[in-house]
């Protein structure tokens, strides 16, 4: 069996993305029940299905990965870059700071950070504020008046 089929981004990002999806998962599963007595979603239900759907497209990728043919002479010190790593403890921070400070401040870091790496110019931070203020207002408004999700 060759190893280099296994550590290569198309397989190994998906995998250690899976790996926090399961986390959150753990997390939203641990916040409840997904529907309250009177019929409405819990605040825990949209995390949960984002997480499932998420795992769905981590295996699919990774399926996809390792039916790729690797590269002859392709070094595995490539496997995952700094912009990933950066990715992955974004995520994480978003799940911490969702049980400390709510969703709308962890929307928000989460949302700011993201763009603010993954961004070729650290530049417009201000703007970047105010779009991560906007994308997590309509995040907000999407998941509590449309999906009726109750955050507490």
């Amino acid at each position: 069996m060759d190893i280099q089929r296994f550590l290569h981004k198309k397989v190994m990002i998906p995998f250690v993305c899976m790996i926090f999806l399961l986390g959150y998962l753990g997390v939203g599963l641990s916040m409840g029940p997904l529907f309250l007595e009177s019929g409405l979603s819990n605040e825990n239900f949209i995390p949960v299905i984002i997480a499932v759907i998420g795992i769905a497209l981590c295996i699919s990728i990774m399926i996809d990965g390792l039916k790729e043919p690797v590269e002859a002479g392709a070094s595995s010190s490539k496997v995952i870059g700094l912009k990933q790593v950066i990715l992955f403890a974004d995520f994480f921070l978003f799940i911490g700071l969702y049980k400390l400070i709510g969703f709308i401040g962890a929307a928000f870091v989460f949302t700011f950070l993201f763009m603010l790496f993954f961004d070729d110019k650290i530049t417009a931070v201000v703007k970047k504020l105010i779009i991560s203020a906007i994308i997590t207002g309509f995040v907000y408004i999407l998941y509590a008046l449309i999906f009726g999700v109750r955050f507490n």
